[in-house]
């Protein structure tokens, strides 16, 4: 989010919004040829579930400096690597829940 053109009171109200990060814990292949691996790629972390933890840190962190309320959450799929159908299946499962 470092110099993106959005003005301070839109990452506010983006950061205040609910927003679930749903990483799969075994989506650490970092020889996945799908997976992006510039220099600013590769900063963020070696592998997709630790770019996703890093995103979620920086977003939490970013609140923090513009004194903003964070609507985020993490969530965590155990064992699941970059398996669109599982993530899916544990995404309906997280809304699902919501709605009891």
């Amino acid at each position: 989010m470092e110099g993106a053109p959005v003005a301070p009171d839109t990452l506010k109200a983006v950061l205040a919004k609910p927003l679930t990060v749903l990483l799969g814990t075994a989506d650490t292949d970092t020889a996945d040829p799908d997976l992006r691996t510039t220099p600013e790629a590769n900063r963020q972390g070696p592998h997709r579930f630790a770019r996703g933890q890093s995103f979620f840190a920086e977003g939490r962190a970013l609140a923090t400096r513009l004194d903003a309320p964070f609507g985020w959450r993490m969530e965590h799929v155990p064992g699941v690597g970059h398996k669109n159908g599982l993530m899916a299946q544990a995404a309906a499962e997280l809304i699902a829940a919501r709605g009891k």
